[in-house]
């Protein structure tokens, strides 16, 4: 049996994963449906970043007080990260540029097995339950010490939708020399996984979709928007040209990066030499008042 596959990027809704009565309020979803939701997981992001970064956090402030600082303390790592990630957003909306590496607070993706007009007849809700546990355990234990999967929820109430996972984690990286040691950044994640681009994470999960799906005799079907199938040189060959974009993309990012802490040095030698002329400026004014004096 072959069944097309999918991992997609989505924005986090807690209550959209989990909350049976929000979810009855929705028009896509049948509620006499949803008591068969599976939720493999389900911790509060408050409390998932307080397992991650508790520790750090604490170990910060009480640096900070002891340098006599305790100005720089921060009191809630997470609505920091979550002001700082809107602020750029609204930044960015309004036509402004959004500042370079400001953390998103959690990412959250999809995982679908097949889709409304094929799935029905071919694949039940048990095995698909089987199917998304499985991939949910291996890409936690692939993905472990650098992404803390805090959210996994399996609906199966969407009217118009085929069974799907939503996986939510907090992408984190250790041993950061300023600031808390361990930090909120996907960048780093990437990096202890051995990973280059965001899109090699969800390639890592739909690698492990497809491995669980094999175990229960299912095979991927290739697809595209606009033919039934995609054969896999045309795949692959899509693939390339998504891969080589994303690069020049990622490319123009680190070159914008890198003008931005040009100039912010530039503009910092600016400001130091403003000083140096203020105070040179202060010191001959004096030597020539005492001389009239």
């Amino acid at each position: 049996m072959a069944l097309s596959m999918s991992v997609s990027a989505g924005a986090h809704n807690a209550r959209h994963n989990t909350d049976l009565a929000y979810r009855a309020n929705l028009r896509n979803v049948d509620a006499d449906l949803s008591v068969g939701n599976i939720s493999i997981r389900d911790v509060p992001i408050a409390e998932a970043y307080e397992t991650v970064f508790g520790d750090s956090l604490r170990a910060y402030n009480a640096k900070q007080k002891s340098k006599g600082h305790p100005e720089r303390c921060i009191g809630d790592y997470l609505s920091k990260i979550e002001k700082a990630y809107s602020d750029d957003s609204a930044r960015v909306k309004s036509g402004n540029k959004g500042r370079v590496n400001v953390p998103k607070p959690c990412y959250e993706y999809v995982l679908q097995i097949g889709n409304r007009d094929t799935f029905g007849g071919e694949l039940d809700n048990g095995k698909a339950e089987e199917i998304f546990r499985e991939t949910a355990d291996s890409i936690r234990s692939k993905t472990e010490g650098a992404i803390e999967w805090f959210q996994i929820a399996v609906h199966f109430d969407e009217k118009d939708g085929t069974p799907h996972m939503h996986m939510a984690g907090i992408p984190y990286a250790t041993g950061c020399k300023r600031g808390l040691s361990t930090q909120v950044s996907m960048g780093g994640a990437l990096k202890a996984l051995g990973l280059e681009r965001l899109p090699d994470l969800q390639n890592l999960m739909m690698s492990e979709l497809e491995k669980a799906a094999a175990a229960h005799g299912i095979e991927r079907r290739l697809m595209d928007c606009d033919r039934k199938h995609l054969d896999v040189p045309e795949y692959q060959q899509a693939m390339r040209d998504y891969n080589e974009l994303t690069d020049r993309i990622e490319q123009k990012r680190s070159r914008v990066a890198e003008l931005d802490r040009d100039i912010e040095g530039k503009e910092r030698t600016v400001a130091r030499l403003d000083r140096s002329i203020e105070t040179e400026t202060k010191r001959l004014a004096s030597e020539l008042d005492g001389r009239f004096y």
